[in-house]
Parts: C-alpha cells; sequence; structure tokens
C-alpha cells in the first residue's frame, strides 16, 4: 500500500493510497473510523463504504470526533459525530460509515481541498470559494457571527480571493489565498436551505476548551451531556 495522503487526528488515521482507497484505524468513538461501528481497529483498514461507491479518494481530513474525504470527481463524504452539523449534511446525526454531501453535488460545488476542525468542516472548490459548516460559537465559520451551520455557507468575507487551501484547528480555521481573484465573476451559492443552527450556550472558556481537548470522549457512540449544547434553529 503506497501512500500519497495522510492524516493524524486525536485518536485515529487515515490514509490514502496510490489507488484512491481510504485505511482507517484508531479509536472507533461515534463512528469516526467510517467502518459502519464505534469499536476500534488496531490496523488499518479500508473504507470499503467508499470502495463500493467507485469514488477515488484524493485527500482526507479528520479531527477530534469526525472525517472527511475529498474525491477526484469533487464529491465529499463525510461521517462520524454530527452533533453541530459538522458532517454538513443538513441535520445534528451521527454516521458510522461515509456519507455523501448532497448539496454540494446540488449546487454543482466541486470540491478539492477539505479540512475537518474540532466541530466544524471546510472545503475548498475549484473556483477558490471557501464554504465552512458545523459549529460556529468562537466564529471558527467566518461568517461574522457566532452562528453554527448545518449546511456549507461561502465566506464572503474573502471577497473574490482565490482561496488555495485551508485548515482547521479546535475552534479555528486558516485559508491561504494566492491572490489571485477566483474564476467565478457571480456570488458563489449556498448549501441546502437557509437554516442556521445558533447555539444558544455562550462560548466556552479556555479552561472549559482545555477539558474538551483532554476528555477520553466517554462511551464510544455516546456524547457526555457536559459537551452538549442547546440549540435552536433561526433563518438569518
Amino acid at each position: 500500500m503506497g501512500a500519497v495522503a495522510v492524516c493524524a487526528a486525536w485518536a485515529h488515521n487515515l490514509v490514502v493510497d496510490a489507488d484512491g482507497s481510504l485505511w482507517t484505524w484508531g479509536h472507533g468513538g461515534s463512528g469516526r473510523l467510517g467502518h459502519g461501528s464505534c469499536l476500534d481497529i488496531w490496523t488499518p483498514r479500508r473504507v470499503d463504504a467508499l470502495h463500493c461507491a467507485r469514488v477515488r479518494v484524493v485527500d482526507a481530513s479528520a479531527s477530534f470526533e469526525h472525517s472527511g474525504a475529498c474525491c477526484n470527481d469533487g464529491s465529499v463524504w463525510m461521517w462520524g459525530l454530527g452533533e453541530h452539523g459538522q458532517l454538513g449534511l443538513g441535520d445534528t446525526a451521527t454516521r458510522a460509515t461515509p456519507v455523501a454531501v448532497q448539496a454540494l453535488r446540488a449546487a454543482r460545488v466541486r470540491v478539492v481541498a477539505l479540512a475537518c476542525g474540532g466541530a466544524h468542516s471546510a472545503a475548498v472548490c475549484d473556483q477558490g470559494w471557501l464554504y465552512t459548516w458545523g459549529r460556529g460559537d468562537w466564529g471558527q465559520l467566518g461568517h461574522g457571527n457566532r452562528a453554527g451551520r448545518l449546511f456549507g455557507k461561502a465566506v464572503r468575507h474573502l471577497g473574490h480571493a482565490r482561496v488555495r487551501s485551508v485548515v482547521c484547528g479546535w475552534g479555528c480555521t486558516v485559508a491561504l489565498s494566492d491572490g489571485t481573484k477566483s474564476n467565478s465573476d457571480g456570488e458563489p451559492p449556498d448549501l441546502g436551505d437557509v437554516t442556521e443552527r445558533v447555539l444558544s450556550d455562550p462560548p466556552l472558556s479556555s479552561h472549559q476548551m482545555r477539558a474538551e481537548l483532554g476528555a477520553p470522549g466517554g462511551a464510544p457512540c455516546v456524547t457526555p451531556a457536559s459537551r452538549r449544547g442547546s440549540a435552536s434553529f433561526t433563518s438569518p
């Protein structure tokens, strides 16, 4: 197995091989490994759901409890914990196998780079637009507020700067532009409906953030109540 891309997350790992298959192993809580269960796996195992879908993975990303893959057809597949909308599938359900982000396909957004943060995600499309979704209470989505998103939303504060790559931290996002304009003179399409998820709890303190970073996660498929934020749905 010749590796062309690797990602080391908090407690699990992802490797893309030269054939476009994705291999994962490590802690399996919340289904983050993509094998249909929450079991830990000690040696690399191919993610058969992607193989059976006949997509060729070109890059993969993972963070605390969710993972994602970017494929050569521009599609994005997400799985793992979804309680903050970080999977971009329009809900807060947790998935133990990869699911294609249909909102991207419906908007004909072709993704070329993907990054997973603590509880949010970001994607760069071939036009140079940056999309973010998931938890937003530290402003990590870049939309000028603390609202979370169940679907991807283009970061319009970047103007028409062409984004080349993106990385996500626990509660932050950094995008790299080459200084040129995006390939499109129009406005980027938003994904799904216009519903935003707004976390009603105040942003976590630095002490609470350190507690989250160090927490082992409890039972494999259950998110501790202390880490669940209440939410309401409003229109922007």
